[in-house]
């Protein structure tokens, strides 16, 4: 599937399992998402496709940071959510490491390493340094990815560094199901936050 698609549909996903209440963790909880349902494709730089969602993921980080110093200034407790049980130290670290496996993932062929179960747990890790309370965004997201690239003609190395590849072989990845799916996943995604954001006000006002 094309970057656009993880995107919206993981997105929409991992916020209809989740559904965060408050404002800050749908804030937060929104990027860390959206970090999990891209992150998989900075895996190689050999296509246009790739080297965009390597842009996006890098793109996220730092608007992950501004959000935070947008935060710092106006005190709306979204830092607070991310940072909870965290601190700057382990911040730094953490995201040392998310970028050491990241470099490795790029020096592998498309869907292998970064697109395995292995790959996952590891950057989950990373993240729960960083984040501790995101991680079930990071890791819910970062799976919707995985089942959604499993449909794909060419399959994924779900289990490296064991060479199988495990796919179903029914579409292509910018075919009509790719469109189909986003068109899905864009009006999933209005629909979700529309409740969402519903949820969180009726709540506020209670």
């Amino acid at each position: 599937m094309q970057g656009k698609t993880h995107f919206v549909v993981g997105t929409a996903v991992t916020m209809a399992v989740l559904h965060p209440d408050n404002v800050p963790e749908l804030i937060g909880g929104t990027a860390i998402a959206a970090l999990g349902t891209l992150i998989c494709d900075v895996d190689s730089d050999s296509s246009e496709s790739n080297q965009k969602g390597s842009i996006a993921v890098g793109i996220g980080f730092i608007a992950l940071l501004l959000l935070m110093l947008i935060e710092h200034k106006w005190n709306m407790g979204i830092t607070d959510f991310l940072l909870n049980n965290s601190n700057i130290i382990r911040f730094i670290i953490g995201l040392v490491l998310f970028l050491v496996v990241c470099i490795f993932g790029k020096l592998h062929a498309h869907r292998t390493f970064m697109h395995s179960f292995l790959a996952g747990v590891i950057l989950t890790g990373c993240l729960y340094i960083m984040f501790p309370t995101t991680i079930k965004y990071f890791i819910v997201a970062f799976i919707s990815h995985l089942v959604l690239d499993v449909v794909n003609k060419k399959g994924e190395q779900l289990f490296y560094p064991l060479k199988i590849k495990v796919g179903l072989g029914l579409c292509s990845a910018d075919g009509a199901f790719n469109k189909l799916l986003f068109g899905i996943g864009n009006i999933g995604l209005i629909v979700v936050y529309a409740v969402l954001i519903i949820r969180i006000v009726v709540k506020f006002v209670a």
